[in-house]
């Protein structure tokens, strides 16, 4: 866990979107979140978006929702 955190802070800006976006893809909800913060995926989201694949309508819903309940 500790490596992914790292490299998520490390990683060159262009490489960001793909290694957040695999762990959106790959993790379990609920573990999203120990490496990524909401706001950040929120702000980011257009360019994570090309690389979530099948789970692109899922976080698209999940942020859809957080707009309308003022989380976002």
């Amino acid at each position: 866990m500790d490596d992914i955190k790292s490299r998520l802070t490390t990683c060159a800006p262009e490489d960001w979107p793909m290694l957040a976006a695999w762990i959106m893809r790959e993790a379990r909800f609920e573990d999203v979140w120990v490496f990524l913060k909401p706001d950040e995926i929120a702000l980011r989201f257009g360019e994570l978006k090309f690389f979530l694949g099948r789970k692109r309508e899922f976080w698209e819903y999940i942020l859809g929702v957080w707009h309308e309940l003022g989380k976002l």
